[in-house]
């Protein structure tokens, strides 16, 4: 594969995420529609679980972007300052390697 291939296949990437992206944002409204039909004393768990979904469509877009952006053209170090969830930055980077939580966790004493 030459530049222009990996460009291309890049571009390729972002779309099919940005497809998945979308997919997903519907299935999110699918579950917050069935979430009304939820017994009540289950539902605030569901809703929030449900939520989970959220960082998942977030992360989807910014990886689909990044794609974007690097097929076309964008020097890949240039195109991860684009990237605004920081956690995803971070390790994208190589900067979160260390000792930090993984993805998800909350630690509030230590």
């Amino acid at each position: 594969m030459n530049q222009a291939d990996d460009r291309a296949l890049m571009t390729v990437i972002g779309d099919e995420l940005a497809e998945v992206r979308a997919m997903v944002d519907d299935l999110s409204l699918l579950v917050s529609d069935m979430m009304a039909c939820c017994p009540p004393p289950f539902r605030l768990e569901a809703m929030a679980r449900a939520q989970a979904f959220d960082p998942v469509i977030q992360r989807l877009e910014a990886l689909g972007l990044l794609m974007a952006e690097i097929g076309a053209g964008t020097p890949p170090e240039t195109a991860l300052q684009g990237v605004t969830l920081s956690e995803m930055a971070n390790r994208l980077t190589g900067r979160g390697a260390g000792g930090n939580a993984p993805s998800g966790d909350l630690i509030l004493f230590d």
